[in-house]
């Protein structure tokens, strides 16, 4: 037999488990991995399952989530793959999931499958849907003579718990391995030391592992009344630490709580009416002066070749340190062992079969002869602990580890589940330190997505969250097959670091081409497609900077370089690039010469009655006919103009205009269309449009009816309660309301209610694909009926072909604006077709 226990930390998103060290378990006979991730991130813990398989096929693997695994002692970072090459035992695993069975039949269905000669059962499973009680008493119901170890998953938040069969990580069932052989020995045993005190209750309402009622009150109030309310607040977490102890004839059970439905707990194992039950306490003597698991392992089999140990993780969390230090060397010092902390355990012999809380559970094995094993004498000093004493030391040391659990969560984002900045300025202060030492370069590679603000803008936050995911799940694997670390900055900006060796650029430009093609690919999310782009800027340390500001600056200014070439490419940062910091002042005082010297222009986009294709007002579009570049759309300079507080003064050089073309054609005596102005949200925070339009109207003599205003739905949304005064203000003037880009926003009846709007605009995006796309019609008939429903307008933008409008006209909605009418164009040319 041989054993090696391999660990993957998760600090580094690096590959530092060299599987090459392994390959000599191929020429085993059977190979079985335990694998017992205190990592909660499925895809890194996925990309190791899938190297691990390819590196030994043979390899029959399973394992579970946990909070903390034990490598010797216990550890709480990383991955632990515990390997073990059986010389002449077999070895099989198995999985049931089946959701339409319940605990007990899992536990049939498992031992139904196990071979006649099997004498021992590893087994783990989830925490959320499986009674371990149930499921035991259905496998003793098939094989009663069967030996069982394993336990219950856990993780550090007690949500989420998995089981991993081969290379599936798996949220419901229970996967189980089985050895026999003619040489195969095995000793099991397990440890309790918890003893419980104060009164009796007795459990009058429960519902398997649901403990409802103790004497006709919630548990809840009985650990208020006994323990605080500040325990009782944080089960599971901190309350975690206390047990129950149930009597069951001359039988003590622990129970641990493992989640809090309203009032009720949700318990390890079964509960049942008239359990006599007893909150209980953790007492180190008696743990001491039990049993000796390696005397007894030592007599039965000799020196065992590994200990495999599931070790509660409330026994952990409660004990003093030197006991579980005792407790952990007692066994370590015969062989290697591996193991997690559960959140219960699982022990059967052919004569007791129990599923545990609060205790420690072994199983020992060997292939070899029976060698002696001479037992050496431990002697530790426990203070003079009394039950009070024990209970507050407790209670302090689960409060100090979930805070540094807590604090450990604090380094990575919760929406990609990437390190975040926090942890990424300081791993950039080690790598520089690593660097400078090893005389090595550190890349910092900063990727922004192309586009991505526009899907945000139009479609909401959803698909923007759901893109971040995809994208940070393969950043995440590009980071791990080039030994990488990758983090989220902020918004759709991600970072990787890159330690290379000097002049060795290939390996940063092999990552970075990676990064690119995958952001060309098209993403698919509900039935949507994207397709993004990113670009890419690259600092060198120490070439371009020594600390952390000046390498992510200089990485930021290569990346704004590489969006300015449009997109999907990567630039290298050079001192020159710092000079494009002034094409942004440039466009900065080009705008300021723009207001000044009136460089703007207006386009008028009519909007039609679709039926008899008269005119029935326009959409002004501005332009801006810089003295050298020539028009300049919207897009290239409004976001900017909004930004650097620019957009009121320009916003007011339309409304005039506008209000001045109107002036025109009241002189030449046309019918005077409605005219739609866009206007930015800070323009409506600014009380003085009011103002400005009531002077435009007196100075040109236009009634302000003829005016409508158009307002992003996202931009409007967001400000509500601020731009709620000034709408109705608009309002009272005579001026509709409408909604721009309906429907790509937080669409709400709630706001639709409250705000003076008279017209809805719905966004070209939902109509370009009708009548090909079933659920941007569903849309569409959806904003039209509530439209109808509230009394309100509605135009359709962007129609572009014949079917799009018989469509509309179809469904009743007769107004609109787009190419298959008329282009946008100057005021000399829509005057001409009034």
């Amino acid at each position: 037999m041989k054993v090696k226990n391999l660990v993957v930390k998760r600090n580094d998103n690096i590959s530092i488990l060299d599987f090459y060290e392994i390959e000599e378990f191929k020429n085993y006979k059977s190979v079985l991995v335990q694998v017992f991730s205190a990592v909660e991130d499925k895809d890194f813990l996925q990309l190791y399952l899938n190297k691990l398989k390819s590196f030994i096929p043979k390899a029959k693997i399973i394992g579970t989530s946990c909070s903390e695994f034990i490598n010797n002692k216990i550890e709480d970072n990383g991955i632990l793959f515990s390997i073990i090459g059986f010389e002449k035992s077999e070895v099989n695993i198995f999985l049931e999931n089946d959701k339409n069975l319940n605990s007990y039949e899992i536990g049939k269905s498992i031992a139904k499958k196990l071979s006649s000669k099997t004498e021992i059962l590893i087994t783990f499973s989830e925490s959320k849907s499986i009674n371990g009680d149930l499921y035991l008493d259905g496998i003793k119901a098939v094989r009663d003579n069967i030996h069982i170890a394993g336990g219950i998953a856990s993780t550090k938040s007690f949500k989420n718990t998995f089981v991993i069969y081969d290379t599936q990580i798996l949220y419901n069932g229970v996967v189980a391995a089985e050895f026999f052989g003619e040489n195969l020995k095995f000793y099991n045993d397990y440890l309790l030391g918890w003893e419980h005190f104060g009164k009796e209750f007795t459990v009058t309402s429960a519902d398997g592992k649901n403990l409802i009622a103790i004497d006709g009150k919630s548990p809840k109030k009985i650990f208020e009344h006994y323990l605080g309310k500040e325990v009782a607040d944080h089960i599971p977490g901190v309350g975690s630490a206390f047990s129950f102890i149930i009597k069951r004839g001359e039988d003590f059970i622990p129970r641990g709580i493992i989640d809090v439905k309203d009032e009720k707990f949700v318990l390890a194992g079964e509960i049942k009416v008239g359990d006599k039950i007893y909150l209980a306490y953790a007492n180190p003597y008696s743990i001491i002066n039990q049993k000796n698991f390696s005397k007894n392992f030592c007599e039965k089999i000799g020196k065992p070749e590994v200990i495999f140990n599931y070790y509660c993780l409330g026994r952990k969390l409660y004990l003093p340190q030197e006991v579980i230090n005792h407790e952990m060397q007692a066994i370590n010092r015969y062989a290697p062992v591996s193991g997690f902390l559960t959140l219960g355990e699982f022990f059967a012999t052919d004569s007791q079969c129990i599923n545990l809380n609060f205790s420690t559970s072994i199983i020992a094995l060997s292939e070899g002869e029976k060698n002696d094993c001479k037992e050496k004498n431990f002697h530790i000093e426990i203070p003079d602990f009394n039950i009070f004493n024990l209970i507050t030391q407790g209670l302090f040391r689960m409060i100090e580890t979930r805070s540094k659990e807590l604090e450990e969560l604090a380094y990575y984002d919760q929406l990609t589940n990437l390190p975040n900045r926090r942890y990424l300025n300081e791993k950039i202060i080690k790598d520089i330190k690593f660097c400078k030492e090893k005389g090595k370069k550190l890349a910092v590679l900063y990727i922004d997505l192309d586009k991505f603000k526009n899907i945000n803008d139009t479609l909401g936050h959803f698909y923007g969250d759901e893109i971040l995911k995809k994208v940070g799940k393969e950043l995440k694997e590009i980071a791990f097959k080039n030994e990488a670390f990758i983090a989220r900055f902020g918004g759709d900006e991600f970072i990787m670091l890159i330690k290379i060796d000097n002049h060795h650029f290939e390996k940063v430009i092999k990552t970075i081409n990676s990064i690119i093609d995958f952001c060309k690919k098209p993403i698919n999310i509900k039935n949507k497609t994207f397709t993004l782009g990113t670009s890419v800027g690259v600092s060198l340390y120490p070439n371009d900077g020594i600390d952390v500001q000046d390498l992510i600056k200089n990485a930021d200014i290569a990346m704004y370089q590489a969006k300015l070439k449009g997109g999907n490419r990567f630039k290298f940062y050079n001192e020159y690039m710092t000079k494009n910091r002034v094409d942004i002042i440039k466009l900065e005082n080009d705008l300021r010469e723009a207001i000044k010297n009136n460089q703007f222009v207006v386009y008028y986009q009519p909007i039609y009655n679709i039926l008899n294709k008269k005119i029935i007002g326009a959409e002004a579009l501005i332009r801006w006919k810089h003295p050298k570049k020539g028009i300049i759309y919207p897009e290239q300079f409004i976001e900017f103009a909004e930004q650097e507080g620019y957009i009121d003064n320009i916003t007011e050089k339309v409304l005039e205009k506008v209000f001045n073309d109107l002036n025109i054609l009241k002189m030449k005596k046309k019918n005077l269309p409605k005219i739609n102005i866009n206007f930015s949200v800070k323009n409506i925070l600014n009380d003085r449009f009011v103002k400005k339009i009531e002077e435009f109207s007196k100075k040109y003599q236009i009634s302000p009816k003829y005016i409508s205003i158009e307002v992003t739905e996202t931009s409007l949304v967001k400000n509500i309660d601020k731009c709620v005064k000034t709408l109705k203000k608009l309002k009272d003037l005579g001026i509709d309301i409408s909604i721009d880009d309906f429907g790509t926003g937080y669409s709400s009846l709630n706001y639709l209610k409250t705000l003076p709007i008279t017209s809805l605009k719905i966004d070209k995006s939902f109509i370009s694909e009708i009548p090909y796309e079933k659920n941007d019609i569903v849309i569409v008939e959806t904003i039209l009926a509530l439209a109808d429903a509230l009394n309100l307008n509605v135009v359709a933008e962007g129609i572009e072909t014949k079917e799009q409008e018989e469509f509309l006209i179809k469904s009743k909605s007769y107004s609109g604006q787009g190419y298959l009418y008329k282009r946008p164009m100057r005021f000399n040319e829509f005057e001409k077709i009034l």
